[in-house]
């Protein structure tokens, strides 16, 4: 688990791990989570434990 904070503001979709459902969120610049970060092409998925978001690189931080 990382400190992921968010760069931007704006609504982002959680998807649940099954992938049948989503729920919109909005984040605001500055709000920091504790996430699991995984690395794919062009950003990072980032999990809560049960809800996922894929985000590009330059929208959030990663506290190594």
């Amino acid at each position: 688990m990382r400190t992921v904070t968010f760069l931007q503001s704006g609504e982002v979709t959680w998807t649940s791990m099954s992938g049948k459902t989503e729920h919109r969120r909005y984040i605001p610049a500055g709000t920091e989570l504790i996430l699991r970060v995984v690395e794919v092409e062009g950003g990072y998925e980032l999990w809560d434990g049960n809800w996922s978001i894929v985000v590009p690189v330059d929208l959030v931080r990663i506290a190594s």
